[in-house]
């Protein structure tokens, strides 16, 4: 009995460092957090792109008019979906205050009140949020008639597509479906 003891003392305490053996060394630096990581993508945008500003929306949908070139209308494109993405940040910000106030409410009628204090106070970040993305949309859809008109029915499609797919429930589709139809050479019945 005491042999078989001692037996499996000696494979425990071997087992054991085996195992420690086998462990490999730990970094010494501690890993991003997700807010670092996040931190990083957006100041990598934001470098990349410039940092997207009302007057730096309104000035690179000018020169886009001005040139009317695909790339002055894709760099519109990407500012005024920068801007709509921080705007939209804002407009969240009140949507998540509400339902952390909404909690501590003492009655129905107190959260009903929250939450017109809040609707009202993110209504004109989700109307301007609405305003650049229709700027995007505007800039895919002559991106598409530039494509287009080089003949490149393809891309042309994509970007129409994609202008009427992120438009959404909330805004006109008239011209990108008309610009689709126009390139799939659709026939109404």
């Amino acid at each position: 009995m005491s042999k078989i003891v001692l037996t499996l003392f000696a494979i425990g305490i071997s087992w054991t460092l085996y195992g420690q053996q086998q462990e490999k060394p730990r970094s010494t630096q501690a890993p991003e957090t997700a807010a670092e990581m996040q931190t990083q993508e957006y100041l990598a945008a934001f470098e990349k792109d410039g940092v997207p500003t009302y007057g730096a929306v309104e000035a690179a949908f000018a020169k886009a008019k001005k040139e009317n070139t695909i790339e002055t209308w894709a760099n519109a494109a990407q500012m005024a979906n920068s801007l709509a993405n921080v705007v939209s940040l804002l407009d969240e910000h009140y949507e998540s205050k509400y339902e952390h106030d909404a909690r501590s409410a003492e009655s129905e009628l107190d959260r009903v009140k929250l939450r017109i204090k809040y609707m009202e106070e993110s209504r004109a970040y989700n109307e301007d949020q609405n305003l650049f993305k229709g700027v995007r949309n505007d800039c895919f859809l002559m991106i598409a008639e530039l494509y287009l008109k080089q003949g490149n029915k393809a891309s042309a499609l994509s970007y129409a597509m994609t202008a009427v797919k992120l438009t959404g429930d909330g805004l006109d589709i008239t011209r990108g479906e008309a610009l689709i139809k126009k390139i799939i050479e659709y026939k109404t019945p």
